[in-house]
């Protein structure tokens, strides 16, 4: 399970509970011959209260040094004594709303800490995937010689969006891991030569897979200004041999001033935009610009063929589309949009 800043200690229990047996009167575990292991990430996640308490954490204290609480759902609160349970937690360092755990509860852990991989450590790890299959796959060299600016611009990204946008109460969501980088590559491999054979399609692929995997999660107006004018400056420094930026993005928006905000908005990829009858599939970029009535009338339908379980507010339906439409696998999914244009 994950606390968050709204974690209450009466919301831990109950879940906690709910995973347990009465094994004898007063005394609650997991099924006979098992052992509970609870895994809870993000443990110094929740708000501190007036006293400098953390309710969960304090509630998880209890059950180590006490064995188990008390039944807060009958009338004489009986204590409810806990066995073969154990506890394996994990979270980041003190800031950006997390904070520091009671010297009590740390005393019952054995803790173990490491540092973020560096720079080159990463680009080690997704530089050679990205080569290999820009090889294997036939790309010309015009893209293959992209593979290093790639990695790199995609680390730098990653680095400074971890160091610039930390998760607060309002913003818990805003954390960024590993596989976050894993995912802007993975979206990279989903093209093929045959539609990706000009340097500036790389870049626009890039951007986009990013666009996808870190923009569309924030959640204020000024971050998403803020990521926009970073997906500028990192093409022009990661990518400036290749022309400059309202170049690259000169099929998305004529009017220059525009590239960062609406240009980048519609620089897209997916495999949705010959329609819900076209049997074109193939993972490419789809032209927008001059095209709007066109693919609205595509994306209309596709919305009608996925069978989705929430409708909610989101800015920009199409690109959750495009990332939907690629998990063929799964029957059904969950999109988040409202009704708009492109």
């Amino acid at each position: 399970m994950t606390l968050s800043a709204q974690t209450e200690a009466e919301q831990l229990q109950s879940i906690i509970d709910s995973k347990l047996d009465r094994r004898r009167k007063g005394v609650y575990g997991p099924s006979f011959g098992k052992r509970l292991v609870m895994f809870i990430d993000d443990l110094n996640m929740p708000k501190v209260e007036t006293f400098g308490a953390q309710p969960p954490i304090e509630l998880l204290r209890q059950m180590l040094d006490e064995g188990g609480w008390y039944d807060l759902h009958t009338a004489d609160k009986a204590f409810r004594e806990l066995e073969d349970v154990q506890v394996v937690h994990a979270m980041g360092f003190p800031g950006g709303g997390k904070n520091d755990l009671s010297i009590r509860y740390t005393a019952h852990m054995n803790v173990f800490s490491f540092t973020s991989l560096s720079h080159q450590s990463m680009h080690r790890i997704f530089s050679p995937i990205l080569a290999h299959f820009l090889e294997v796959s036939g790309f010309n060299g015009q893209v293959c010689r992209l593979k290093n600016s790639v990695v790199s611009a995609t680390i730098d990204v990653y680095e400074t969006l971890s160091r610039e946008l930390l998760p607060t109460p309002t913003k818990s969501h805003y954390t960024f891991n590993l596989r976050d980088l894993g995912k802007v590559i993975q979206g990279v491999l989903l093209i093929s030569p045959e539609h990706c054979a000009l340097a500036d399609t790389m870049i626009r692929l890039w951007v986009h897979e990013t666009m996808r995997v870190f923009h569309d999660r924030l959640t204020e107006d000024q971050d998403r200004q803020w990521f926009q004018g970073l997906m500028q400056s990192s093409v022009e420094k990661h990518f400036k041999a290749m022309g400059s930026f309202t170049q690259v993005f000169s099929n998305c928006e004529t009017d220059p001033d525009l590239v960062a905000s609406a240009g980048l908005r519609r620089c897209m990829f997916g495999a949705w935009a010959g329609g819900q009858n076209s049997r074109d599939k193939d993972y490419c970029e789809i032209q927008i610009l001059g095209r709007e009535k066109e693919l609205a009338k595509h994306m209309g339908e596709l919305l009608e063929a996925v069978s989705y379980t929430h409708l909610r507010a989101h800015e920009t339906p199409e690109h959750l589309v495009c990332r939907l439409l690629l998990e063929k696998k799964k029957p059904t999914m969950t999109l988040i949009c409202r009704p708009s244009t492109l």
